[in-house]
């Protein structure tokens, strides 16, 4: 089980001993943050590639971290435009984040980049999907 603490510590939980290790401090790894910008807002770990995915209350911020390596592995693009990210989940190459305004991203996380499908089917949602469950209807 991995804990992440207020100061953004990732730590790993051993149950059966009842201890805690550190692996990273990602406030070091991270520009200057505010107090609240510490604030977890999602976390996925995907067990089978040991990568964690962040969301931090600044919604501009989603971090990856390589759990084997023990790194900072890379800083989503930051998609603004998008809103809040809601949830996040992954699979051995992608990254898909769920935002508040119903649209969804998918990231490419063998090449660090945004994927080609994000790139030409982001603008091509329907209103009425958009408009769903959506707290800042037009």
């Amino acid at each position: 089980m991995y804990i992440v603490d207020y100061e953004l510590n990732v730590f790993v939980a051993n149950l059966t001993t009842f201890s805690l290790t550190r692996l990273i401090n990602l406030a070091s790894s991270l520009d200057k943050l505010r107090p609240a910008d510490k604030i977890v807002r999602v976390m996925h770990v995907n067990a089978s590639t040991r990568k964690m995915f962040i969301a931090l209350a600044d919604s501009s911020l989603i971090v990856v971290v390589d759990l084997t390596r023990v790194t900072l592995e890379w800083k989503l693009p930051s998609m603004q435009g998008c809103g809040i990210p809601l949830a996040i989940t992954s699979d051995a190459d992608k990254a898909i984040v769920a935002y508040d305004s119903n649209k969804l991203v998918i990231f490419d996380t063998i090449n660090m980049k945004l994927h080609d499908w994000t790139k030409s089917n982001l603008d091509k949602m329907p209103q009425n999907f958009l408009n769903r469950y959506n707290r800042d209807r037009k």
